[in-house]
């Protein structure tokens, strides 16, 4: 086998302690270069997580950008570094204010404020009516017992113990009014005294009726109040009582029920040993 040649290699003598010093600059440079690239790789890590985590709410999952709109109003891709505004919770809506919340929102439906009541202003009860709505009426006033032609009571039946009789007697002064009038008379046939009890203290009903369309147009109970009471009227046979009142020619409230032919209807409220029927007077015309 042939041999190449040798050649010939200058010795070279490191200086005094030049080799510890070359292997501890080795040492050194290798760990620089490690230490850099596991700081670098724990940096990337630590943002991955926190990204991942939602940051310091703790939220897991990635957040979306905000949308970002130019000056000319057109949507472009949000700043990736951007976080999106808080939305405002159902509590953050002023409880004094009567908008309703953006259907968007997504917080609970609207119930609108209820209205307190104004103090010192009691209402009304429902249905309640005050006497006061009515015009005021004037007093029943009650004659004493007395005979008259009209005792007879020959219009009616003669086993009748009672009788009864209603007239409008028109008055013309300052003010025009109509004086009414409601007779009761003991029967001469019925051989004995009379007597009417009475629960209340309005002893007479008086109600004026138009008589086109009969309607009740002024009724005088409607304008007093209910008082009760006990009385009685005694009458002897053959004698008769009158219960009369002044209208003014006006309606329940007051106001003109107009020019037009009239008649009163009025019957007793009490009770007796036979029947008190309702009577009636001749037509009037009401010219007030």
């Amino acid at each position: 086998m042939t041999e190449l040649p040798r050649g010939s290699f200058p010795l070279v003598v490191p200086p005094p302690g030049g080799f510890e010093e070359a292997v501890r600059r080795g040492r050194s440079l290798r760990r620089r270069r490690a230490g850099g690239s596991s700081g670098a790789a724990l940096v990337l890590v630590g943002a991955l997580a926190y990204s991942l985590m939602g940051g310091p709410n703790g939220t897991t999952g990635l957040q979306p950008a905000k949308p970002i709109h130019d000056a000319n109003g057109s949507e472009r891709p949000g700043d990736p570094g951007q976080s999106p505004e808080p939305t405002a919770s159902p509590t953050d809506v002023d409880p004094t204010s009567t908008a309703a919340p953006d259907p968007g929102s997504g917080g609970d439906p609207y119930v609108p404020p209820v209205p307190v009541p104004s103090a010192g202003l009691p209402e009304r009860p429902p249905g309640e009516v005050s006497e006061q709505a009515f015009s005021r009426r004037n007093p029943i006033l009650e004659s004493d017992p007395a005979t008259s032609a009209g005792t007879q009571c020959l219009d009616q039946a003669a086993t009748q113990k009672w009788c009864t009789f209603a007239s409008v007697d028109p008055q013309y002064s300052d003010e025009t009014y109509y004086v009414l009038k409601f007779t009761a008379c003991r029967s001469v046939d019925s051989n004995t005294n009379g007597e009417i009890t009475f629960g209340k203290k309005q002893k007479v009903e008086f109600v004026i009726t138009r008589v086109e369309n009969s309607e009740n147009i002024w009724t005088y109970s409607r304008g007093v109040a209910a008082e009760a009471t006990t009385s009685k009227t005694e009458m002897f046979a053959g004698e008769c009582v009158d219960w009369t009142t002044n209208w003014d020619g006006y309606d329940d409230w007051g106001g003109d029920p107009g020019a037009g032919e009239y008649r009163l209807e009025a019957w007793s409220t009490g009770t007796s040993d036979g029947p008190l029927a309702h009577a009636y007077s001749a037509t009037f015309t009401n010219d007030v």
